[in-house]
């Protein structure tokens, strides 16, 4: 059958139809492709962005623990010390949170890899926080006894 043997009517018909059949072809892709944005939006919003966040409360507790830690080794003060326990507390649910998440989300593969090493080494962390508050204490009694050798020294040398 050829074009131009059909009418008008049946030309513009089948104009028609085909702009029908092009555009639910059109619609069926576009829908297909929000799906698909759709889904890569989920995973952002559960995965992406709480290991963002994560990482983020991680980095920056971990910071706040090792500057306090460092003014208690200095300083030797009680607020220094609970300043950096509260951090080493806040960085221990970060990385609970990490593990959890790791568990949770197959596809974060890099967090699931470097999650142990990090409890490995925030563990080490803990041991030496520790071995600075035994110090430090071992410090403030040698300085007592400095202090009393110094005083029983001047007075003999005044006698």
């Amino acid at each position: 059958m050829k074009l131009s043997s059909l009418t008008i009517g049946k030309r513009v018909a089948l104009g028609f139809a085909l702009l029908l059949i092009l555009g639910a072809s059109v619609g069926g892709f576009v829908s297909w492709e929000m799906k698909k944005a759709a889904t890569d939006a989920d995973f952002v919003a559960r995965a992406v962005a709480p290991q963002a966040e994560i990482i983020s409360s991680l980095a920056q507790s971990s910071s706040m623990a090792q500057r306090a830690i460092r003014g208690y080794s200095l300083l030797g003060g009680a607020a220094e010390l609970a300043e950096a326990r509260n951090y080493n507390t806040v960085t221990e649910t970060a990385l609970k949170d990490a593990r959890k998440l790791s568990d949770a989300q197959p596809s974060l593969t890099l967090l699931r890899e470097k999650i142990g090493a990090a409890e490995t080494t925030f563990g080490d962390f803990l041991q030496q926080v520790e071995a600075t508050v035994t110090n430090v204490e071992n410090l403030g009694k040698i300085r007592i006894e400095l202090d009393v050798a110094s005083m029983q020294f001047l007075n003999e040398i005044n006698a």
